[in-house]
């Protein structure tokens, strides 16, 4: 393995890659400090990007509120939509609708059980054969 010696900015002796690692890190975080206490190049920059800045959080906030509002509103109409189909189950199927609605199926599933065993042709009789004198 290389061994590195060398010295810092600081004029200490460097001796492993620890050392050096820990050593770049510290002049990272110092490059980092002195970019973030340079001053823009004119004061009106950093006035117009602050007030751009102010401007969206404003629109930030009008869209959540916004978002809230329709929230609100799908909620609303989705609980109204359900209150008015049970309404109209009840008005068009009387008291109990889902008792009534169960024994149509039960009925039409029935009957379906009793044609498989008919033939179809006997089904379509009724179809094929003439109804009487047609009126022109």
């Amino acid at each position: 393995m290389t061994e590195i010696r060398t010295t810092n900015t600081i004029g200490e002796s460097v001796d492993t890659s620890s050392d050096v690692q820990r050593h770049l890190a510290d002049l990272e975080r110092q490059a980092l400090r002195d970019d973030l206490l340079k001053k823009p190049a004119s004061g009106d920059e950093s006035a117009e990007k602050m007030v751009e800045l102010a401007k969206l959080r404003e629109e930030l906030q009008h869209l959540r509120a916004r978002m809230t509002l329709i929230k609100e509103q799908t909620r609303r109409a989705g609980k109204a939509h359900a209150e008015w189909l049970d309404t109209s189950a009840h008005e068009q199927l009387g008291n109990h609708p889902w008792l009534k609605l169960s024994g149509a199926m039960a009925g039409t599933f029935l009957v379906a059980r009793m044609l498989r065993g008919v033939p179809i042709f006997t089904l379509l009789l009724p179809l094929l054969l003439p109804r009487g004198p047609r009126r022109r």
